[in-house]
Parts: structure tokens; sequence; C-alpha cells
């Protein structure tokens, strides 16, 4: 469905909210948290109690948890911060009183730790569970909902992929989805010396197989699917040695990693594959077939940066956008700078006078809208925003699903030759609360080499938060020297948006009309020779509302690459972060899995908003790790990737 709106916009508590937000951005925003987060001074250094060696899949936060120690002190402890990057194999000091964390047990755990770790005991597996292609990475003792902590391995493929048995054994229970059963469709296997293997959220089982039949490894027991509690299709994998307690079983699957072994495995007696039953359940489904995406037909080529020339402008005839989700079709073949057969545009987007709380969407004219949002917005302030969208005969469209004026300005056409994007782990650019705040009319200037624009970078993609402003005003960011994109502001204590500029000899600009304080991070460079993603019709990859938790200060994976068009090569994408804040602000972060958080944020709310930004991630073996200031829903939506 798409993303929900608020029912009416809340009313303003701006001087508690004003004290809440000056509190928490007194730091640079990627410093802020709630107990026991980082001062702005690193504390002294203290003694190095013991030591533990950093494995795949760690954080900051997590090993603090496991080593039963607070944060501030083992940053402290080895002169770090949050943003300092882990890499598997680092050795670091434990601070005194922390408990070393054991990354090799030998006997099963009966709590699963918190946060990730590759180590652990490796059960040997005679098969691996699913047929490629997938991916996974270690998510053992994630929170999930409930207070629960996730004691498995999620395998991410597409729906109606062979699962199969990773041992010989007997199929001793199974469990059929029906309403509020979290594993859907489900199997337990179990091996001679006790050992039992549990499948969770299959879309169906293989024929003629029962409780108590016989399997063989490498048998296909059943097919891939998002019964039960699941966001995306994938199976859960759990193992229990000796029938006890779980284990992390992410060791055991990477021992026999086969991801990359797409044809199906061969059967016992030389049976063919077998087609799925559907389970007795009373909410079975069947396996579908693996979804379609729309891709731009080229697959090649790059993008072209142009000055902005309007396709659209409400204002102009003193209409909207119309509401229900009605398409309104836009040329975009006949613009200045534009080619007549480009395959795709990147578009900016500021919407006014909306009718009431919603969305809208940008997407090509050849279907309906998809069920997700490009841009969130409310009646009383403007929404910015940007979007890479395929062209269709010429033609992109807009929906809405309540009527709303809207200002679309093509900034770049997909061509065969042109720039690629490389995503950057967030760099702050600019700051003003730790420079000189923006007054009326005071111009910051920010020089190419702080914006990291050299190597032959044509534009530069960013996050634009303002903070504290004194009033309603108007932002100006453009070239030094040659005049501004104006963007109206409201009088949110904390509001982001997300930007593709292209770059020149004189930097960027920034000035307002009343005093506010400005915060640009810089999320990604566009330039020749880098990966150039493809538009893809908007696919939901996430949405925390259906998890039961919301993302927080531990990290949250979401795999990207093989779902919703997005191929399993990937390494950049660019997707759409819609955060839903509650009583405090939506501060969000995203970074590959194998780094720790960034400098610079995502997008960033003020309490009691939903806000969506478009924004270019790296990806770490297809996936993208989420975390939060503060407790927030988030949804992601890709719309390209590469």
């Amino acid at each position: 469905m798409p993303t929900p709106t608020p029912a009416e916009a809340p009313t303003r508590r701006r001087r508690l909210t004003l004290i809440a937000v000056t509190s928490l951005l007194a730091l640079p925003l990627a410093h802020v948290g709630g107990a026991g987060e980082p001062a702005a001074a690193a504390p002294a250094k203290i003694a190095c109690a013991t030591t533990y060696t950093v494995v795949s899949g760690d954080y900051w936060i997590g090993i603090a948890k496991k080593a039963s120690t607070t944060l501030a002190a083992l940053l402290a402890a080895n002169e770090a911060t949050t943003s300092t990057a882990l890499f598997p194999g680092t050795v670091l000091c434990l601070p005194e009183g922390a408990t070393a964390p054991v990354t090799t047990p030998t006997t099963p755990t009966t709590t699963p730790p918190t946060g990730g770790g590759g180590g652990g005991t490796v059960v040997p597996l005679a098969a691996f569970p699913v047929q490629g292609p997938c991916g996974f990475i270690d998510t053992w003792g994630a929170v999930r909902s409930g207070g629960r902590r996730h004691e498995g391995v999620d395998i991410i493929a597409k729906t109606g992929q062979f699962v199969y048995a990773v041992r010989d054994g007997k199929l001793t229970k199974q469990a059929h989805d029906k309403p509020g059963q979290l594993s859907g469709n489900a199997w337990w296997l179990t091996a001679a010396d006790g050992t039992y293997f549990f499948y969770g959220h299959l879309s169906g089982f293989a024929p003629d197989l029962g409780v108590g039949s016989p399997v063989k490894a490498g048998q296909i027991i059943g097919y891939i699917g998002m019964t039960g509690s699941a966001a995306t299709p994938h199976l859960h994998f759990e193992i229990h040695p000796g029938g006890g307690s779980a284990i992390n079983p992410t060791p055991s699957v990477k021992a026999v990693d086969g991801c990359a072994t797409t044809a199906p495995l061969p059967q016992p007696g030389g049976a063919a594959a077998p087609g799925p039953t559907a389970p007795a359940g009373p909410t079975a489904t069947t396996p579908a077939a693996p979804p379609t995406n729309g891709v731009s037909s080229q697959t090649g080529g790059g993008w072209q940066f142009v000055p902005p020339v309007t396709a659209l402008d409400t204002s102009w005839t003193g209409t909207r956008v119309p509401g229900g989700l009605k398409k309104q079709v836009i040329r975009v073949d006949g613009l200045k700078g534009v080619p007549a057969t480009t395959p795709g545009v990147m578009v900016r987007l500021v919407t006014r006078s909306a009718a009431a709380s919603g969305f809208l969407v940008v997407h090509p004219c050849d279907g309906g809208p998809p069920g997700t949002a490009t841009l969130s917005f409310s009646p009383s302030t403007s929404a910015v925003g940007s979007a890479m969208v395929e062209v269709v005969a010429g033609t992109i469209c807009v929906s809405a699903n309540v009527a709303v004026g809207l200002k679309l300005e093509v900034i770049a056409h997909r061509s065969t030759a042109g720039a690629g994007m490389r995503s950057i782990p967030s760099l702050r650019a600019l700051d003003t609360r730790t420079s000189q705040r923006l007054g009326r009319g005071v111009t910051a200037t920010i020089p190419n080499a702080s914006l990291g624009a050299s190597g032959g970078a044509q534009a530069l993609s960013a996050t634009i938060t303002v903070v504290s402003p004194a009033a309603s005003g108007t932002l100006s960011i453009g070239f030094c020297g040659s005049g501004g994109w104006n963007v109206p502001v409201g009088t949110d204590a904390i509001w982001s948006f997300s930007i593709a500029m292209r770059v020149s000899p004189t930097g960027w600009c920034v000035t307002s009309t009343v005093p506010m304080d400005v915060v640009v991070d810089v999320t990604a460079v566009w330039a020749g020779g880098a990966p150039s993603p493809v538009p893809l019709d908007p696919a939901r990859l996430f949405d925390s509302r259906t998890t039961g938790v919301r993302v927080g200060q531990e990290p949250v994976a979401v795999a990207v690459a093989g779902q919703g068009g997005v191929p399993w090569s990937a390494t950049t994408a660019v997707l759409a972060f819609s955060t839903v804040s509650g009583d405090k602000p939506g501060i969000v972060f995203a970074v590959p899995c194998s780094r720790g958080r960034s400098d610079g944020v995502v997008t960033a709310s003020a309490p009691r908003r939903i806000i969506t930004a478009i924004v270019p991630v790296a990806l770490a073996d297809g996936w993208v790790c989420l975390s939060a200031i503060e407790p927030v829903d988030v949804i992601v939506d890709v719309v390209a990737a590469g």
C-alpha cells in the first residue's frame, strides 16, 4: 500500500520542539544521540583492560552491548567516534570493567547475542539451503517485535526459488501460515544426531512430503516466500545443535555459500525438480513468478546534466495535480536540452497549496502509480525532493492522492554517454552551527574542495538540513555569483530535503531570507567512469511498521540487491526514504553494512512529520544498514540501481 499520510498537520508546539531539537543538534548530526552517546570533546583515553577483534557485521553500539560496557567508554578507549569505520580483523581496546565477548563459542548460547558477529560454532551442512541467486548477511541477535531477538539468518531470494534440505534427516514438524503466526509456512528438519534446522516464511511445500518424511541433503522441500511476519521474500533459517538452543547459523551457511548456484541441485534418484503444492493452512499461498520491474531499455550510458528546465508548474495555470492517484501526463521530449528519444530523466520537485497531507509518485506513464511515495507533503509547508524516472513515448507521469500544486523541473537526462554515480559516505560540507548562523541576506560559500567536487565531477547529490529557522522564509542554493534555486522553508525546527545539482568553478552558495542554520551533507558524486544507475519502477524494499520494531541506534540491515528489479551485482542504488517520526525528531543514517555510521544524515524531520527523501547509497554485498538517533518508522523504496 502507499505510504500513509497524517490525518492532518499536527499542532505546533514550537517552543518545546525548538528546545528539544536545539539540545539534540548541539553537535554535528552524526554525533547526536541518546544516553551513552559521546560528547563533542573526546573523553580522556582510559586503560585497556583486554581486547576484542572486530568481525563482519560489528557496530560500535553492538560491541559495547556484547562487552557489557557503555558506548562512551568503548569509544574513549579507542579514541574513536561513532563514525569511525570498523573493519573485520581490527583489534579494539576494551575499557576497565568490560567483559570480552566470546566470538568463537564452543557451545550454543541460551540467549542470542545483540548485534552482528561472524564468529560462532560451525555446524557442517551438506547442502546450501536456497537456490541462487540470493544474498545474506549476519543479522544474528537483531531486534525483532515483542522484545525478541533474531535467532537465524535471512537468505534473501525471489519468490518460488527452491529451498533445500541441508542434511539427511526427517521432516519432524510442519507449520501452515495463519493470522498472527510469525513463521508462516515452515518446516523442521531433524538430523540423526538430534540437530534440527528450522525453515520459515515458505510460499509452499514440495509435493509428497509430510511430517515423518525422510529427506536427503539437497532435496527440494519447499519454495521461497514471505508468509508470516516477513517484509520481503526470503528464507529464515535456524540451526539448533543437538535439539537445543539456536546458534548463529551464518558461519555454517557461509561455509557452503551457494548463492551463485542458480541451476537446481540434482534430486534423489534423478527425479525432476518438483512443483509446489498449496499448504493446507487457512491463508495458504502458492509461489508466484518472480516479480517483473520496468527498467529503462537503455542499460548502458550515463546521465547528462542540463540547466534546469520547467516541465510543469501548476501555478502558471492556477490548477493543481488532481487527487485520487489520477495520472497527470507531462511531456519532456520537447524541452530545451532534453533529447526526444531519451529513455530517462532526473527531476526535482516542489509542492505547494496541498489540499491536505498526502503524497505523490513520479512514475512511467505505461502503468498505474506504484504503491510507493516519491514525496510526502502537508498543507502547511512546501515539500522538496528529486526523482529518477523512465520516459515512455516522450512522457512521464505524476499521481497524487490529494490535490497539490507542483513545480517539476528536469535537471538531467539519460544518454549513451554521461556521468555515473559514485556513492560516498555522507560528507559534511557545511554546518553553520559550527561556523556562522545564516542571517537575513547572509551568504555561506561552500568551495568545491569542501563539496568533494574533484576528479571531473559534473554534479553532486546532497541532503540539505534546515535547523531552527526564525520564521518562514526562502533558502537559495546555487552557483556562487549567478543566482540560485529558491526553496520555501517553514517553521519546523528541523527539516531536510535531497537535491542533485551541477557543480561549477565557483562552488555552491547558500543564502536565506531569515536567520537559520543549514547543514549540507554530500551523498554522491556524478562523474564519468562511475556506475550509472538505471531508473526502475519504484518498488518497496522495507517497512519497519510491518516488523513492529522502529529503526533506532542499533543498525537494521535492508536487502537491496535482487529485490524490486535491482540486479544482484548492483553496488549502488537510489532509494526513497520515508520517515514517520513520533514525539522526537527523525534523524536517519544509511550506510553500507560493512561500515560504521557516517558523518552525514540521509534525512531529518521534525516530530510528528512524514517526509520522503530520495538519496543515492552505496551497497555492501547488496545490503544497506539503517540507524537513527531516536526510534523512527522508516519505509524504503528503490527507484534506481546500478
